[in-house]
Protein backbone atom coordinates (compact mmCIF):
# COMPACT_ATOMS: atom_id res chain seq x y z
CA UNK A 1 0.00 0.00 0.00
CA UNK A 2 2.63 2.27 1.02
CA UNK A 3 4.56 1.58 -2.41
CA UNK A 4 1.18 2.17 -4.26
CA UNK A 5 1.01 5.82 -2.96
CA UNK A 6 5.03 6.78 -3.04
CA UNK A 7 4.13 5.94 -7.13
CA UNK A 8 1.31 7.93 -6.97
CA UNK A 9 2.79 11.04 -5.25
CA UNK A 10 5.67 10.60 -7.59
CA UNK A 11 3.91 10.33 -10.67
CA UNK A 12 1.87 14.16 -10.06
CA UNK A 13 5.37 15.40 -9.49
CA UNK A 14 6.73 14.36 -12.52
CA UNK A 15 3.36 15.55 -14.30
CA UNK A 16 3.40 18.81 -12.56
CA UNK A 17 7.01 19.64 -13.49
CA UNK A 18 6.25 18.24 -17.55
CA UNK A 19 2.59 20.97 -17.22
CA UNK A 20 3.45 24.74 -18.45
CA UNK A 21 2.27 27.30 -15.52
CA UNK A 22 -0.82 29.17 -16.61
CA UNK A 23 0.98 32.45 -17.50
CA UNK A 24 3.43 30.79 -19.84
CA UNK A 25 0.70 29.20 -21.79
CA UNK A 26 -1.67 32.21 -22.27
CA UNK A 27 1.57 34.59 -22.91
CA UNK A 28 2.55 31.54 -25.40
CA UNK A 29 -0.79 30.98 -27.06
CA UNK A 30 -3.16 34.33 -27.14
CA UNK A 31 -6.58 33.93 -28.25
CA UNK A 32 -6.62 34.15 -32.71
CA UNK A 33 -9.40 34.63 -34.74
CA UNK A 34 -9.07 33.29 -38.49
CA UNK A 35 -11.54 34.13 -41.10
CA UNK A 36 -12.80 36.32 -43.93
CA UNK A 37 -13.52 39.81 -42.65
CA UNK A 38 -16.58 42.67 -42.80
CA UNK A 39 -15.76 46.13 -42.42
CA UNK A 40 -16.87 48.02 -39.58
CA UNK A 41 -15.41 51.56 -39.77
CA UNK A 42 -11.86 52.47 -40.84
CA UNK A 43 -9.99 50.05 -37.59
CA UNK A 44 -13.28 48.14 -36.84
CA UNK A 45 -13.62 44.29 -38.17
CA UNK A 46 -15.90 41.60 -37.59
CA UNK A 47 -14.86 38.10 -38.05
CA UNK A 48 -17.83 35.01 -37.21
CA UNK A 49 -19.76 37.62 -35.26
CA UNK A 50 -16.75 39.11 -33.10
CA UNK A 51 -15.83 42.44 -33.26
CA UNK A 52 -12.21 43.15 -33.61
CA UNK A 53 -10.50 46.51 -32.82
CA UNK A 54 -7.40 46.93 -34.39
CA UNK A 55 -4.49 47.55 -32.33
CA UNK A 56 -2.47 50.61 -32.18
CA UNK A 57 -4.67 52.77 -34.56
CA UNK A 58 -7.21 55.35 -34.57
CA UNK A 59 -9.23 55.33 -37.72
CA UNK A 60 -11.76 58.61 -39.01
CA UNK A 61 -15.25 58.37 -37.51
CA UNK A 62 -17.83 56.87 -40.37
CA UNK A 63 -19.27 60.52 -40.12
CA UNK A 64 -15.94 62.42 -40.27
CA UNK A 65 -15.02 64.50 -42.86
CA UNK A 66 -12.02 66.14 -44.19
CA UNK A 67 -10.26 68.59 -46.58
CA UNK A 68 -8.52 67.70 -49.26
CA UNK A 69 -4.89 69.24 -50.62
CA UNK A 70 -7.66 72.07 -52.40
CA UNK A 71 -10.05 72.24 -49.34
CA UNK A 72 -12.65 70.55 -51.10
CA UNK A 73 -14.66 68.33 -47.97
CA UNK A 74 -14.59 64.58 -48.47
CA UNK A 75 -15.67 61.94 -46.33
CA UNK A 76 -12.41 60.70 -44.76
CA UNK A 77 -14.36 58.28 -42.64
CA UNK A 78 -15.94 56.68 -45.55
CA UNK A 79 -12.40 56.66 -47.31
CA UNK A 80 -10.82 54.72 -44.30
CA UNK A 81 -12.86 52.23 -43.70
CA UNK A 82 -12.67 51.66 -48.10
CA UNK A 83 -8.63 51.39 -47.88
CA UNK A 84 -9.35 48.50 -44.74
CA UNK A 85 -11.81 46.87 -47.21
CA UNK A 86 -9.40 47.24 -50.18
CA UNK A 87 -6.67 45.64 -48.13
CA UNK A 88 -9.03 42.91 -46.43
CA UNK A 89 -11.35 41.65 -48.84
CA UNK A 90 -12.15 38.54 -49.75
CA UNK A 91 -8.97 37.71 -47.82
CA UNK A 92 -8.21 35.08 -44.65
CA UNK A 93 -7.79 37.12 -42.03
CA UNK A 94 -5.88 36.00 -38.93
CA UNK A 95 -6.06 38.40 -35.57
CA UNK A 96 -4.42 37.76 -32.34
CA UNK A 97 -5.76 39.24 -29.11
CA UNK A 98 -3.65 42.33 -27.47
CA UNK A 99 -6.42 43.32 -25.13
CA UNK A 100 -10.10 44.03 -24.72
CA UNK A 101 -11.19 47.53 -24.62
CA UNK A 102 -14.12 48.98 -23.08
CA UNK A 103 -16.61 47.77 -25.12
CA UNK A 104 -15.39 44.13 -24.89
CA UNK A 105 -14.31 44.16 -28.43
CA UNK A 106 -11.04 42.37 -28.87
CA UNK A 107 -8.18 44.56 -29.63
CA UNK A 108 -5.84 42.51 -31.95
CA UNK A 109 -3.03 42.65 -34.61
CA UNK A 110 -4.00 41.64 -37.99
CA UNK A 111 -2.83 40.02 -40.82
CA UNK A 112 -3.32 38.56 -44.36
CA UNK A 113 -0.65 36.85 -46.52
CA UNK A 114 -0.65 39.87 -48.51
CA UNK A 115 -0.64 42.63 -46.05
CA UNK A 116 1.70 41.41 -42.16
CA UNK A 117 0.09 43.82 -40.42
CA UNK A 118 -3.42 46.02 -41.51
CA UNK A 119 -3.06 48.80 -38.75
CA UNK A 120 0.72 49.63 -40.05
CA UNK A 121 -0.70 49.46 -43.85
CA UNK A 122 -3.53 51.71 -42.82
CA UNK A 123 -1.32 54.54 -40.98
CA UNK A 124 0.91 54.50 -43.64
CA UNK A 125 -1.42 54.94 -46.02
CA UNK A 126 -2.82 57.77 -44.34
CA UNK A 127 -6.03 56.57 -43.64
CA UNK A 128 -5.46 55.99 -40.16
CA UNK A 129 -3.33 57.54 -37.40
CA UNK A 130 -0.94 56.05 -34.50
CA UNK A 131 -3.07 55.85 -31.21
CA UNK A 132 -0.12 56.95 -28.98
CA UNK A 133 -2.21 56.82 -26.41
CA UNK A 134 -2.15 53.04 -26.15
CA UNK A 135 1.20 52.63 -28.37
CA UNK A 136 4.21 53.61 -29.97
CA UNK A 137 3.85 51.44 -32.71
CA UNK A 138 3.02 53.13 -35.58
CA UNK A 139 4.03 56.49 -34.99
CA UNK A 140 7.15 56.37 -37.76
CA UNK A 141 4.59 54.88 -40.56
CA UNK A 142 2.48 58.04 -39.70
CA UNK A 143 5.30 60.70 -40.26
CA UNK A 144 5.94 58.64 -43.10
CA UNK A 145 2.73 59.35 -44.67
CA UNK A 146 2.56 63.09 -43.12
CA UNK A 147 5.91 63.46 -44.72
CA UNK A 148 4.39 62.18 -48.30
CA UNK A 149 0.78 63.43 -47.87
CA UNK A 150 -0.37 60.83 -48.32
CA UNK A 151 -4.75 60.07 -47.64
CA UNK A 152 -6.25 62.27 -45.15
CA UNK A 153 -2.39 63.71 -44.97
CA UNK A 154 -3.03 65.66 -48.23
CA UNK A 155 -5.35 68.10 -46.42
CA UNK A 156 -6.82 69.45 -43.19
CA UNK A 157 -8.70 66.92 -40.78
CA UNK A 158 -9.14 66.58 -37.03
CA UNK A 159 -8.17 63.98 -34.79
CA UNK A 160 -10.23 61.10 -34.64
CA UNK A 161 -10.09 61.45 -30.85
CA UNK A 162 -10.88 65.18 -31.27
CA UNK A 163 -13.85 64.80 -33.52
CA UNK A 164 -15.18 62.26 -31.24
CA UNK A 165 -15.04 64.55 -28.37
CA UNK A 166 -16.69 66.97 -30.07
CA UNK A 167 -13.57 69.41 -30.66
CA UNK A 168 -14.08 70.16 -34.31
CA UNK A 169 -12.64 72.92 -36.14
CA UNK A 170 -13.00 74.23 -40.16
CA UNK A 171 -11.39 70.85 -41.11
CA UNK A 172 -14.31 68.86 -40.24
CA UNK A 173 -16.98 71.38 -41.58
Amino acid sequence: MMRIGFLAAAAAIVLASCTPRLDDAVAAEAPTVVGVASVIDGDTLEIRGERIRLYGVDAFESGQRCRDKDQTRIRCGRLSAMALDALVSGRLLTCTEIDRDRYDRMVARCATNQTPDLSAALVDQGWALAYRRYSQRYVSQEENARAQARGAWAGAFDDPAEWRAGRRTPAST
